[in-house]
Parts: C-alpha cells; structure tokens; sequence
C-alpha cells in the first residue's frame, strides 16, 4: 500500500466494501 494511506481505511479491499450487493439469485439458489 502507499505509505501515505490513513491507518483507518474504509474499504476491506474484497470489492466491495463493508457493505456488499443483495443478490436476488432465481428460484431463491444460493453460492455453495
């Protein structure tokens, strides 16, 4: 990372944030 970032980083660095997309998958499946 860059040595200037701030300790308190608002990003978990997954992609999305600390708050990730509801996802409406068809038939109510679900990620195994």
């Amino acid at each position: 990372m860059n040595p200037h970032t701030p300790i308190s980083y608002p990003r978990d660095l997954i992609g999305y944030g600390r708050r990730p997309p509801h996802a409406a998958w068809p038939g109510g499946a679900r990620i195994a």
